[in-house]
C-alpha cells in the first residue's frame, strides 16, 4: 500500500511538472498544471512529518497507564512471560513513535493509530516491516494474518518469539 501511495504522489507531481515544463495549452491548462504540482509537493512535504505529530497529539489526550496496569487489565491471561510482553510493548511504542503509556491494546491500526488527514500515509509501516522480518525468519506468511489491533500484533509477535503455533 505504501508503494502505491508513493507512486500516486510521484505521478501527481510529475504530471504537474510536465504540464509546467511542456505547457499543455496556454492559459487554463498551465494553471491546472501549477495547481496539481503545488498540491503534490505540499501534500508530500507535509506527509513526511505531520502524520506522526497528529497521532501523538491525539493520543496525548488519554490518561497514562503503566505497563504493569496494562498487563493486569489486558495481558495477564496470555501464556507468555511478562518480560517478553513488556519488551514487545515498548518496542511497538518505539516503532509507532508514541509514548508507551498512551497506547492501549485495543487501539485499531485503521482507526486510533491511523491518521485520517493523510490516507496515503501508512503510519504503522514500521510495525508491519518488523513483523514481516520476524515471519520471514521463520518462513511464515503474513497473508493469512488478520491483525486489527495492537493486542493482535503483540500476541502474534509473542507467539513468533516463543515459537508457539497459533490456535
Amino acid at each position: 500500500m505504501r508503494f502505491l501511495a508513493r507512486f500516486a504522489l510521484i505521478t501527481l507531481i510529475l504530471v504537474g511538472l510536465g504540464g509546467i515544463l511542456f505547457g499543455f495549452h496556454a492559459g487554463k491548462m498551465s494553471a491546472i498544471a501549477w495547481i496539481t504540482f503545488t498540491i503534490g509537493v505540499v501534500y508530500g512535504g507535509l506527509s513526511i512529518f505531520l502524520p506522526e505529530r497528529i497521532r501523538r497529539h491525539r493520543l496525548s489526550l488519554r490518561p497514562r497507564l503503566s505497563f504493569d496496569e496494562l498487563y493486569e487489565q489486558y495481558f495477564q491471561e496470555f501464556p507468555f512471560s511478562k518480560e517478553l510482553l513488556r519488551t514487545l510493548w515498548f518496542e511497538s511504542a518505539a516503532e509507532l513513535k508514541v509514548d508507551a503509556e498512551l497506547l492501549r491494546p485495543g487501539d485499531r491500526f485503521a482507526v486510533e493509530l491511523a491518521v485520517p488527514g493523510f490516507p496515503l500515509v501508512d503510519a504503522n509501516e514500521n510495525l508491519t516491516i518488523r513483523l514481516c522480518q520476524r515471519m520471514s525468519a521463520r518462513q511464515q506468511s503474513l497473508n493469512r494474518l488478520k491483525l486489527a489491533t495492537l493486542r493482535d500484533y503483540i500476541e502474534t509477535t509473542a507467539r513468533l518469539e516463543t515459537e508457539i503455533t497459533p490456535v
